[in-house]
Parts: C-alpha cells; sequence; structure tokens
C-alpha cells in the first residue's frame, strides 16, 4: 500500500507518510494518551534553583492556586494579587508577582494534599526557606516545610517529606541560570501503629527522618519504595495499597544511588536513564510518568500502577513490568510507550487515580464499617446467648408459623422480641430489618438477609457445637490416655443412633470427664460396622492417636458388642491391644437384680401383682381421681406418688415401683376398697377385689419387706456405677461391700429383723386387718431311697414362717450372691487385680509388710502397657506411696482437742478406727480414692498408671443418659431434624457444663462464609 499523507484527529498535526498499519497504531496511542491525561492530573518535577552554592540562597514563596482552576489563572498567598498567566501550559514559566517582587524562576506543580485530592502549588524564589502551603480540594490545607533546593521524586506533595542525599547541576533547558540541585531520596514516614505497615514493604534505617507533623504517630517506621519488595504479592490489602501509593514511584537519580561512582549499572552496554521518568508530549511539553518505579536491587522499572490494580490474567500474560521488571534498555522508549498505551495499563491507572480521589471517603467509611461491625458482633452475642438457653434446656427453636404477622414465631424469634425491649442495639437492628421487609414488593424479591433466619440458627448451634467439640479434643490430646463407650437406640423416627462418648482425665484440674463427642446413624449393628462408625470418628473428627493411648473400651453384653471373633471389641483389641474391654457393671447389675426378682415364685407373684396395680389404676381417669382424693387425705402437705410401671429395662424400676406401693400403701388400700364397692362395672369390681386380697396378706408384707431389705443395699451400688466420675477401683470395692453385706445378711439374726419390720408395719396399719401365712399343705412326699453313709431324711416343711425363710428369703439372697459373683467375675484379670492393690486395705496391708507385695505385682499392667511404665519403676514408687499414704490419711481428721499433745493425737485416731471397724470392708469408705491417691506421697504415682487408671470407664451409663436427652430434643414434633443439627443439639445439651467463649464461637461462625466473616471481622 502507498503512502499517504495524514493529519491526526485526534492530535491535530501532520505525521508524515503512513501506511494503514502505522496509521492505526498511531491514532489508538493518541486516544490511549488522551483518556490518560483525561484521568491523571499533571505531575510535574520542580526545582527551586540557587544561583550559587556560596551564595545565600532565596527564598521561596508559594502561591496556591483555587480549586478547580487552571496554571493560568493564580493568586499570590503573600499578597493575594491575581496573576494572569500568559498562556504558557505545562513546564512554562508563569508571571512574577508585582507585590512580592517574585521573578521567573517559578514553577507549578499539581499533587495531592494529605486527603487525596488534587492541589495545584507554585513556588516563588526569595530569601528563606520554601513554606508550600496546599489548597485541596476539599477545603483543608496543609504545609510542609522544604529546604533550599527542594527536589519531589514522587507523587503526593502531602503525603510525606523527603530526605536530602546528595547535590548535582541542574540540566534542565528551561532553567535561566546555571545552578545545582539537592537531591531527596523518596521515602515516606508512616505510622508503625497501622496494621499491616511492613507488609511486602522493606524497612531501612535512615540517620536523617523527616521531621513528624502535628497529626503522625510518636514512634514512625520508614519504609522503601523499591518495587522489588512488592512486586510479587499476588494480593494486596487496603493498607499496603495505601502505603504504596503514599510512597510513589521509586525514581531515584545517579547521585542518589549506593554505588561509589553514583552511576546506574550496565547491561550489554547500556543502562537506564533517569530522563526516562519523563514524557514528551506532542506539544512539546513534557509529563512526569508517576507509574514508571525503578528498582535499585533488580536494576529494573516496574508499573506500580499495574502491580497494585491489573488484573490475575493479565499480571501472568505480562509479567515484565509487573513481576519480573524490565531492564532491556535498547528498546526502553518504544516499551515505555507500548505499555502507557495499553488497554491493561489505562485501566490500572483510572483505578490507581480513582483510589486516590476516594481516599478521605474510604476512611470514612472504614470507621463506618468497623462501627457496623462492632453492632454486628454484638447482636450476634446476644443471638448467641439464645442458642445456648434453649440447646441447653432441649426446646424447639422454630415455630409452625414465623410469619411477621403471627403472634407466636417459634421460641427463637419470641426470645429474640423479648430481649429487644431491653437491649437498645437488637431493637434498631430488629425494626430496620421489619421496615425492609415491609418495603418489599412481590412475592418474587428476594427476603433481606438477616441474623435471625433459619439457615443463621442452625450456624449458631453449628458453631457453639464446634467450639465444644474442639474443647474436648484439645483436653483429650492434652490427656493422652482415654477410654470410649458406644451404644445404640431407636429414635422416634425409627432411625438407629449410635451415641459415642469419650471419658479422660483433665490434665489442668485433674477431674475426670466424660464427654459426648458424636451422635451418628448407623442402619446396620454389626461389629464390623460399629467398628467402621468408631474408627471415623476418632480419627477423622477428633485427629487422636486410639491406636496407642486408648485404654478401655465399655459396651453392653450384647452379642455385636462383646463377641469374641466379631464383636465390637474384639475389632478394637486386633488395632489397640491396650483396650481393655469391661462390660457395663450398670448392666450387669441391672441384669442381676432381673433375675432375682425372678428367683421364686412368691417374688414373681409379687411384681406382677404390682404391675397389674399399677395399670388398673393408672389407666382409667377416675381410679387416678380417687387414688390422689385418698392419698391427700392420708399423706396431706406431701407431694402425690404416682404409682411406677415396672419395667426391665429401665434400671431401679422395681425399687421405685416396691417403695411407691409400700409409701402409699393406705391410700391404695382404700382406694381398691372404694372401687371394689363402687365400681363403673363388674370387671373393675373383680380387678380391684383380686388385687385387695393380695396387698392385705401377711405375704405381701414379708416378700416386700425382703426385697426393700435387698434394695437398700443394691440401689447405692446403682447409682454409684451410673456416675460419670466413678472410677475402677471405687466399682471393684463397691461391688465387694455389697457382696459381704448381702452375705451377712443370709443369717437367722437378720431374718429375725426383718420380721421386726413386718410387725411394725402391720401395727402401723392397725385399721386394717392383714391374711396370715397360709399354712403348708402336707402333700405326700415321694421317698427316695437313702445312700449309704447318707443321714438325712426328707422331711416336709410344715411351719409357713420356716417355709418362707428357707424357699422365699433365703433363697433370694443366694441367688442375687451367686449371680454378683458370676456378672462380676472378670475383676479377677490381670490388669484389674493390679488395680485393685491401690485400695485402702491392700496399701495399709503393704504399709505393714512389705513382703506381702506378690512378687508378681503390677506384671500385668505393664505388659499391656509396656511402652509407657516400667515394672520395676512402678513397684518402687507403689511402696513409697504405700508408706506415705496412711499418714496422710490420719491427719484428714481432726481431733478433738486442737491443742493436745500428739499421744492425744494417736489416740484419738485409734478410737476413730475401732468406731469405723464394724464388720463391713474397710475399702468402701469412701467410693473413690482417686483424689486422695494424688496427693498421698511425696513423690506422687506414676502418671501413666494414674491417667490409665481414672480414664478406664466401668460404665455405659453416660451413653444412656444421652439417649434421654435424644427423646427430649428429638420427640414426635421434631422428627424431621437433620443429623447434623441433631448432634449439635445433643452436643451442647449433654456437654451444658463446659464454659463457652462467645468470642471464640464468634470466629467459628465467621469461618462458615465469606458473607458473614465480613459482616462480623
Amino acid at each position: 500500500m502507498g503512502r499517504v499523507k495524514l493529519k491526526c484527529p485526534v492530535c491535530k498535526r501532520t505525521r508524515g507518510t503512513l501506511n494503514s498499519r502505522d496509521w492505526e497504531l498511531h491514532k489508538e496511542k493518541c486516544k490511549s494518551e488522551a483518556a490518560l491525561r483525561a484521568s491523571t492530573p499533571s505531575m510535574r518535577q520542580f526545582m527551586v534553583p540557587q544561583t550559587s552554592p556560596t551564595s545565600s540562597p532565596p527564598a521561596v514563596e508559594a502561591l496556591a492556586l483555587a480549586p478547580g482552576e487552571g496554571d493560568d489563572d493564580a493568586s499570590c498567598l503573600v499578597s493575594g494579587v491575581n496573576l494572569d498567566g500568559d498562556g504558557v501550559g505545562g513546564s512554562g514559566v508563569a508571571d512574577a508577582c508585582a507585590t512580592c517582587e517574585g521573578g521567573e524562576d517559578g514553577y507549578d506543580v499539581m499533587g495531592y494534599g494529605d486527603g487525596g485530592l488534587p492541589l495545584d502549588v507554585q513556588l516563588h524564589v526569595d530569601d528563606s526557606d520554601v513554606e508550600m502551603e496546599m489548597a485541596e480540594a476539599g477545603g483543608g490545607s496543609s504545609s510542609l516545610t522544604f529546604s533550599p533546593g527542594t527536589r519531589f521524586g514522587h507523587a503526593g506533595g502531602g503525603a510525606g517529606t523527603s530526605t536530602p542525599q546528595s547535590s548535582t547541576d541542574c540540566s534542565d533547558a528551561n532553567c535561566p541560570t546555571s545552578h545545582q540541585h539537592q537531591l531527596f531520596s523518596p521515602t515516606v514516614t508512616v505510622a508503625s501503629s497501622s496494621p499491616g505497615a511492613a507488609d511486602g514493604l522493606e524497612e531501612i534505617d535512615s540517620d536523617t527522618q523527616s521531621e513528624k507533623s502535628d497529626g503522625d504517630s510518636p514512634n514512625p517506621v520508614q519504609f522503601t519504595a523499591d518495587p522489588a519488595t512488592f512486586c510479587k504479592i499476588q494480593t494486596f490489602t487496603s493498607e499496603m495499597v495505601d502505603k504504596i501509593q503514599k510512597c510513589g514511584p521509586h525514581q531515584p537519580v545517579a547521585a542518589d544511588l549506593a554505588s561509589p561512582n553514583h552511576e546506574f549499572p550496565q547491561t550489554n552496554g547500556r543502562s537506564f536513564r533517569p530522563s526516562w521518568y519523563f514524557r514528551r508530549l506532542p506539544d512539546g511539553s513534557e509529563q512526569k510518568r508517576d507509574w514508571l518505579s525503578y528498582s535499585e536491587k533488580n536494576d529494573a522499572v516496574f508499573c506500580i500502577h499495574c502491580i497494585l490494580f491489573s488484573k490475575s490474567h493479565h499480571r501472568a500474560k505480562h509479567p515484565s513490568f509487573i513481576s519480573e521488571g524490565f531492564n532491556t534498555w535498547f528498546r526502553a522508549t518504544t516499551a515505555f510507550l507500548y505499555h502507557e498505551t495499553s488497554e491493561m495499563h489505562v485501566e490500572a491507572a483510572l483505578a490507581a487515580n480513582l483510589r486516590k480521589l476516594s481516599l478521605p471517603l474510604n476512611a470514612q467509611m472504614e470507621r463506618a464499617k468497623l462501627t457496623k461491625k462492632a453492632e454486628n458482633r454484638e447482636i450476634v452475642r446476644q443471638l448467641v446467648d439464645i442458642t445456648l438457653y434453649l440447646a441447653r434446656h432441649c426446646l424447639a427453636f422454630r415455630g409452625h408459623r414465623e410469619g411477621a404477622k403471627n403472634d407466636i414465631r417459634g421460641n427463637f424469634h419470641d426470645l429474640v422480641t423479648l430481649l429487644a425491649k431491653y437491649s437498645p442495639g437488637l431493637a434498631t437492628y430488629l425494626t430496620k430489618l421489619q421496615e425492609k421487609c415491609k418495603s418489599r414488593k412481590g412475592k418474587l424479591k428476594r427476603k433481606p438477609r438477616n441474623f435471625f433466619s433459619w439457615n443463621r440458627q442452625n450456624q449458631y448451634i453449628q458453631a457453639v457445637a464446634q467450639y465444644i467439640k474442639n474443647s474436648a479434643k484439645k483436653e483429650v490430646q492434652e490427656a493422652r490416655f482415654f477410654s470410649v463407650s458406644l451404644d445404640e437406640t431407636f429414635d422416634f423416627s425409627r432411625k438407629e443412633q449410635c451415641s459415642c462418648i469419650i471419658r479422660y482425665v483433665n490434665e489442668n484440674t485433674g477431674t475426670v470427664c466424660e464427654r459426648l463427642v458424636a451422635l451418628k446413624v448407623s442402619a446396620s449393628t454389626t461389629g464390623e460396622q460399629l467398628f467402621n462408625v468408631l474408627v471415623n470418628i476418632l480419627e477423622e473428627e477428633l485427629g487422636l492417636d486410639w491406636k496407642n493411648y486408648l485404654v478401655g473400651q465399655t459396651y453392653d453384653g450384647a452379642s455385636n458388642m462383646r463377641g469374641q471373633y466379631q464383636g465390637l471389641q474384639a475389632r478394637i483389641r486386633e488395632e489397640a491391644a491396650s483396650a481393655i474391654y469391661i462390660w457395663c457393671y450398670a448392666h450387669r447389675l441391672n441384669l442381676a437384680v432381673k433375675d432375682c426378682v425372678n428367683s421364686c415364685v412368691e417374688a414373681v407373684d409379687m411384681f406382677n401383682n404390682i404391675k397389674a396395680l399399677g395399670n388398673f389404676i393408672n389407666c382409667n381417669k377416675l381410679h387416678v381421681d380417687l387414688y390422689e382424693k385418698y392419698f391427700i387425705k392420708y399423706y396431706p402437705g406431701k407431694q402425690t406418688l404416682r404409682l411406677k410401671r415396672v419395667d426391665t429395662t429401665r434400671w431401679n424400676s422395681y425399687d421405685f415401683s416396691l417403695s411407691t406401693v409400700v409409701e402409699a400403701f393406705d391410700a391404695v388400700v382404700d382406694t381398691l376398697v372404694d372401687i371394689e364397692a363402687n365400681g363403673i362395672n363388674s370387671d373393675a369390681k373383680i380387678t380391684a377385689s383380686g388385687l385387695l386380697k393380695y396387698f392385705i396378706s401377711e405375704q405381701f408384707v414379708l416378700v416386700s419387706q425382703t426385697f426393700l431389705s435387698i434394695f437398700d443395699v443394691i440401689t447405692p451400688l446403682s447409682r454409684g456405677l451410673q456416675a460419670a466420675d466413678v472410677d475402677m477401683m471405687a466399682a471393684v470395692n463397691h461391688v465387694n461391700s455389697v457382696m459381704s453385706h448381702l452375705t451377712a445378711m443370709r443369717s437367722d439374726e437378720a431374718f429375725q429383723t426383718l420380721l421386726e419390720k413386718k410387725n411394725d408395719f402391720i401395727q402401723k396399719h392397725d385399721e386394717i386387718v392383714f391374711k396370715e401365712l397360709p399354712t403348708p399343705t402336707e402333700k405326700r412326699v415321694r421317698r427316695v431311697r437313702r445312700r449309704d453313709g447318707e443321714q438325712a431324711h426328707d422331711t416336709p416343711i410344715v411351719d409357713a414362717l420356716t417355709k418362707f425363710r428357707v424357699e422365699t428369703y433365703f433363697a433370694s439372697l443366694d441367688n442375687i450372691i451367686q449371680l454378683l459373683t458370676e456378672r462380676f467375675s472378670d475383676r479377677a484379670q490381670g490388669v484389674l487385680k493390679d488395680i485393685s492393690l491401690f485400695t485402702r486395705k491392700r496399701m495399709s496391708e503393704v504399709e505393714r509388710n512389705k513382703s506381702v507385695l506378690p512378687d508378681d505385682a503390677f506384671k500385668a499392667f505393664c505388659a499391656v502397657y509396656a511402652k509407657f511404665v516400667n515394672v520395676e519403676d512402678l513397684r518402687r514408687e507403689y511402696l513409697q506411696m504405700c508408706k506415705t499414704f496412711e499418714p496422710y490419711e490420719s491427719a484428714l481428721n481432726l481431733p478433738k482437742n486442737l491443742h493436745s499433745d500428739a499421744a492425744d493425737w494417736i489416740d484419738i485416731d485409734e478410737c476413730e478406727e475401732v468406731a469405723i471397724d464394724d464388720g463391713h470392708d474397710a475399702d468402701v469408705d469412701d467410693d473413690s480414692v482417686a483424689e486422695e491417691l494424688r496427693t498421698a506421697a511425696a513423690d506422687p504415682p506414676p502418671v501413666t498408671n494414674e491417667q490409665a487408671l481414672h480414664s478406664f470407664e466401668i460404665s455405659s451409663a453416660s451413653t444412656e443418659r444421652s439417649f434421654s436427652k435424644l427423646k427430649l430434643i428429638k420427640n414426635r414434633l421434631r422428627t424431621t431434624m437433620l443429623q447434623g443439627r441433631l448432634e449439635d443439639l445433643m452436643i451442647i445439651s449433654c456437654e451444658n457444663d463446659v464454659q463457652i467463649d462467645v468470642e471464640e464461637v464468634l470466629k467459628i461462625l465467621a469461618s462458615f462464609s465469606p458473607y458473614l466473616s465480613a459482616l462480623l471481622f
């Protein structure tokens, strides 16, 4: 294509003959330049000339242009005279002020003030220092004092000060005289208290610091503006962008360099030239490149606008001026031109200047944003408290109808409305939210986001539960040793729920803790499936090293739990040999009681009649009313005792049901008499008559007193085994004590005591005629041939009391003793035998005679926990503990006379020991000796032994208690609850003793979504 002579439509100049390609490039370049000039204020270098280095420097007076006016119309700040320009723009010389006699040696400059708004400044030469006052578009002003010869090497006149480094000859062609300039390195002073002050910037030490203005921080920190220190940062915070923009581009001259010869380093015979800091425009004027920043560290130039504001795909595509730097100096002119006219640079420059213009608004908006976040946190704190209240009390959160027009909107919304009466912040937020909801037009418009929605309620629940789980996880990891308990049950939605409890010793307080850590659904309850569920909880959710530190596992007696080959305990033992399986003591005791009440005909008959009595009265409202009337009559002022239901799966139900009938005996009898006489139908009369005949018989009195005596011994044991802090030693001691007590009851003396209780009961109810024990009928006894050496004869029992004593009283005691012996026989296992050495009885024996300590003591324990404890060390420390434990235990008791001599103390201790020696085992004086063991010896017992001892979980009662909470939380009205929400509510309800740090809960809540994080922090 031939060349044609064209006139540029943008710059209106003839550019010579160009082909089509050059013409298009020129047009695009001119358009980009015009857009850049329209958006970027003119930043010109100004220099204050001095006629001679030795002569006194002239003074400089500042002339500030009014906002919005150009360089050609200014007023002198000294005289106030209006200056009419000569029409020369750019770096032209302004008119002299006739009043202050300013010469034509002044240079005008446009910059930015402290607020980030554009300002115009003109300097005049005089005989004093430079006093520059900047009139900002926002109406504010600030002043800075500079020494003669100040040269600005960076933008932002009010953003910082410059430190003089050296001087050099002036090379400006516009300067009318030859002179020198003092050169200043572009450093900026920032407050050290600003957040992220050093992010991406390199801190330097300088002997010369700029003077602090009135608003500066008392401890300023200086940073360099070398772009190499932050060019690799991918994401800049708002504070980092502000600081880098305040520093401006790093544009040193040769005299500023640290090299001895003050020259820019050469690459392939070429080096950087300071003249590139300026760009010559088509009209001959020069414009400062406020984007060009030179790095002395890398000997390369960068574009700070593109570093801060370019998009990610531009950064990866054009790394020359962003992350790597440009130093191909032979193509510098062309490369600079192409870069500053590129779309990427124009967008970044626009973003940079817009940010500068909006700095005052950003500061106000930031303060408003911080205030709003503080208000939001205060509101959410109150909502977290509401969540804790509802979850800990097992109450529902949502209502059936939650619309604004409904009076009852659910517990959560109603509590919010209630608290809003006493919380101004919450009331204001609630009012604004209601106004937003009323302003909605149409049902298709999205509802405004708020802190009260059902999703937010779930997040509050999840955050609190996560905090509790994190707290338990941290404590378990610190304790190292722990045991687990697992059980399953059906809920109202017909799902199999598995509850997992972890037991450990708190390292800080030394207390035993049992925590619910998970509630999972498992359709299959095989040993393998339960093993997978438990491993997932321990490893994935809690991150515990269970293969090394799991010391015990406690389940019920189901085959899928205690199976020898495929049971859960067997699968755990395959992976963790130290995890000793313990069949739940409470379950074993309940099974023993269940078998005991079925051991003889009289016991079965009594409990069947009690069960029938409860059904007969409780299932008819007229019968219930009669019973309550007679109860109030005979027991005024006492709370009405409801007849309990006999349930084989409910612990202590036999004791509760029998005790209720005995305590409310008069009311029960009169109720049956009234129904027998005035019943509504014949069936009721017949049933009441049959029950009445049984309950007013001596047989019922004797059988009831027998089992009440047994339950008086068994029930405390059952309650003790269900305690969360009971340890292995206390459980073994308590079981032994109960067996000893029951054995002592199997005597004629104890039976005579029982007869006395029977007579007292009959005398107490003397208005009732009790039917005597039936006389045994003489039946033909089948003769059995007597064998050689036998002396006994099969003689029938003809006395009623003797028959009851042999076939009911002794039989029941023999049965319960045998059942306890069989079901608790595994305490003879090796580890449990070693643990039993820590009882008071054994420690007292060893203290009196060390030789009684078995030679193989603690070998079984150390064989299981060989990686943690040595048998010889354990034996030595055990002997030392036995030596110091008895004096410590004696010191726990105060004497009758505090100021008596030592002999009195010994006598008192001996008397007290005799007083408590009433035939019972001394091991059961206290349920647990855990606390005393921790402080008994001068050298405490081995940590591993103690922690493992107290970490053993001998009962799965905690899982049963969690199922009681499950019935309250997931009741018949809440069966559609999601599993995650149910698990979180269970954890909050069961672990209600955990102290909640609401600030940590807010942090967890903020991590759920970026939206919440922006609202709260």
